[in-house]
């Protein structure tokens, strides 16, 4: 039973992470992303946390490993910057001057620089989710119930 109450109290935590960041950033956002996390870590997380489970797996690093992973994944697809043949172009203010990050549907090293980034910054905020959700269902489950990994 308390196994149960640990995953659904994780799943309830950890979106938090990404609403404690974006909501500094920009109240009205913090709803939607929590709306946004919760569900990546339903569809996802949770899957992938059964799938440690039933491995013997599931430990503070996995978790976080396989956060960063999933975190960077909606930023990796829908971020893409390279649209061979496509005549598109992109530019932006780097904060000294003007910068292209995509000319003629390629991406320049910038380009490539700030998508990277981007994947990375995704990938720490998902890493982050998933240590705090291994922590919370870890607090709720405790030492009690034995875990594969102890051996």
């Amino acid at each position: 039973m308390r196994g149960t109450f640990g995953v659904l109290g994780a799943t309830v935590i950890a979106p938090l992470v990404a609403t404690i960041y974006f909501g500094v950033q920009q109240s009205n956002a913090a709803v939607l992303a929590y709306i946004l996390a919760l569900l990546w870590i339903v569809l996802l997380g949770l899957p992938t946390f059964f799938f440690f489970k039933r491995q013997g797996r599931v430990r503070w690093w996995s978790a976080t490993v396989a956060g960063f992973f999933l975190g960077t994944m909606p930023d990796a697809v829908f971020s893409w910057p390279y649209h061979p043949g496509v005549d598109s172009g992109y530019s932006a203010w780097d904060g000294k001057k003007m910068v292209d990050y995509v000319v003629h549907g390629r991406p320049t090293h910038a380009g490539w620089d700030q998508y990277l980034h981007g994947l990375c910054f995704m990938g720490l905020l998902g890493a982050a989710s998933a240590a705090t959700f291994w922590l919370v269902w870890r607090l709720i489950v405790g030492s009690d119930e034995p875990l594969e990994e102890r051996k």
